[in-house]
């Protein structure tokens, strides 16, 4: 696995993402200025095939209703 972005923010993240073109992501959902929901929305449109697991609190449904394919609790314990 190759890190090949990191963003401080929903917009960024699309940036990145156009330019990486990366197999998967993992995407906060609360950023500041663009939602992690509105990034991937924008994210799948331009790369259906990117797999996105997001990292929340909650709004898991609209996340996964824009195509995300799982998520991380924000507070999950450590095994």
């Amino acid at each position: 696995m190759e890190v090949v972005g990191e963003a401080s923010d929903g917009r960024e993240a699309v940036l990145l993402a156009d330019r990486a073109c990366p197999h998967a992501l993992l995407m906060d959902v609360q950023m500041p200025e663009y939602s992690g929901i509105d990034a991937n929305h924008e994210i799948l449109a331009d790369l259906p095939d990117c797999k996105i697991v997001i990292l929340t609190t909650e709004y898991v449904y609209d996340d996964i209703r824009v195509g995300a394919i799982g998520y991380l609790l924000k507070d999950a314990a450590d095994p």
